[in-house]
């Protein structure tokens, strides 16, 4: 373990040849890289810090690093990375030296963390690309940050879920360049108009807030691949639903309908909500589970499972002919996502999910589906998203690759080890 508290040299460049991680110009001799990712540095981060003028990736993420952060960030930092350390508070006007920051994070600083406010003076973050502060005690509105629809040209990816936000998303926030938001788990309230003005979204997340009126009409958002927005409480619409376009998984919509029918999407009628049943109702077997149910899911003795293979085809009904939460790609036919969340099942996740290489998006949430997680499932080589929250799943999370979205709360008899990606 290293220390990087106490007094550090301004001039960093002479211990540059001692300290893994620092980078030097090689004509100037001046710090413009310290990459001390998962190094075990704990203590304080010094002010020092900021009178490094040429310092443009500062990555101090998985460390112990605590106390308070400067009050003077560096005019060239391009990349600012401080996740999952125990920093204590972070003063007003942080971030506001910035004029070239790229991606900022700060996701899981949260145990020790003051709650903070988002910067209202935001003109000079023009460059900003990546925003991300998941469980880092964010409060306030986000009036000020998203108000000013011109302050980000070029944002891609903007995620505060499990912070203690409040109020409206401001009516005047729009995008262009967002492909990536996640507001989820917060206290937001008031209409979701503003998806409209987000034409190039990919990824939504909106649930578990207090968000109301009726959902937009999503018919132009023909690059959506993955959207949540149950634990809401919108307005029933017409009865339509919009499945996604080719290989894009639809998230969770609490049970209601998506107004809009964009070309190239497949209609679906949408089902009525199932109690959770405390018998052992499971999935077929055989004919692969997720077949359109008529009045009832079928009882079998196995647990999810996934259709049979014969001589390298499926047997029985195509898994795309209408079956219950499986999205297929049209051109390939390929099983892209399996979406059956809060449909009361139970039983097991088979390990032949496995098989379903280009699978993009799994979510079981909310059912009471029990025992370990395949390992198999880990390795699927397109998976982006799964999600396993709210069940009575037990064991160990086994290791995803680093790019899949995990959420998995709710199963508090499911360990985590360190290797696993950030949970949501």
């Amino acid at each position: 373990m290293r220390s990087i508290g106490g007094v550090l040299l301004v001039a960093l460049s002479a211990i540059a040849v001692a300290a893994a991680g620092v980078v030097c110009d090689d004509n100037t001799g001046r710090v413009i890289d310290i990459q001390a990712e998962s190094a075990g540095l704990y203590g304080t981060l010094p002010v020092e810090v900021g009178l490094l003028p040429e310092l443009k990736l500062l990555d101090l993420r998985h460390n112990n690093l605590t106390g308070s952060l400067p009050s003077v960030v560096l005019q060239a930092l391009e990349t600012l990375h401080l996740d999952d350390n125990a920093f204590t508070s972070i003063p007003l006007g942080f971030l506001s030296n910035t004029r070239v920051l790229g991606d900022f994070t700060i996701d899981n600083n949260s145990g020790s963390l003051n709650a903070w406010k988002l910067p209202s003076v935001l003109g000079h973050l023009s460059a900003l690309n990546v925003f991300d502060a998941n469980n880092a005690r964010v409060t306030g509105t986000l009036t000020s940050f998203l108000g000013n629809n011109s302050a980000f040209p070029n944002l891609l990816q903007f995620a505060v879920p499990n912070n203690l936000l409040s109020g409206n998303v401001p009516e005047t926030f729009a995008s262009e360049t967002l492909v990536y938001l996640d507001l989820s788990y917060n206290n937001l309230d008031g209409a979701v108009d503003f998806i409209t003005k987000l034409p190039n979204l990919r990824y939504l997340r909106l649930d578990h807030n207090g968000f109301t009126g009726p959902l937009p009409d999503l018919s132009m958002h023909r690059n959506l691949q993955l959207i949540s927005l149950d634990h809401n409480r919108f307005n029933r619409t017409r009865a339509g639903v919009a499945g996604p376009a080719p290989g894009a998984p639809l998230g969770d919509t609490d049970g209601q309908p998506l107004p809009g029918s964009a070309a190239g999407v497949r209609e679906l009628r949408p089902e009525r909500r199932r109690r959770r049943s405390h018998r052992r109702e499971l999935l077929p077997t055989g004919e692969g589970p997720l077949r359109q149910p008529r009045r009832h899911i079928p009882r079998h003795s196995g647990g999810l499972q996934v259709p049979r293979k014969h001589g390298g085809e499926l047997e029985g009904e195509t898994p795309c002919a209408g079956w219950l939460g499986v999205y297929c790609d049209r051109t390939s036919g390929a099983v892209v996502g399996v979406n059956v969340c809060r449909l009361g099942l139970n039983g097991t996740i088979a390990p032949t999910f496995g098989d379903l290489s280009s699978l993009q998006a799994l979510l079981l949430a909310g059912n009471n589906i029990t025992e370990d997680i395949p390992a198999s499932i880990s390795q699927l080589p397109s998976l982006r998203v799964i999600d396993m929250a709210d069940n009575a799943l037990q064991g160990t999370i086994p290791a995803f690759h680093r790019d899949v979205v995990v959420w998995a709360r709710g199963n508090p008899n499911l360990t985590v080890p360190s290797i696993s990606p950030p949970l949501r």
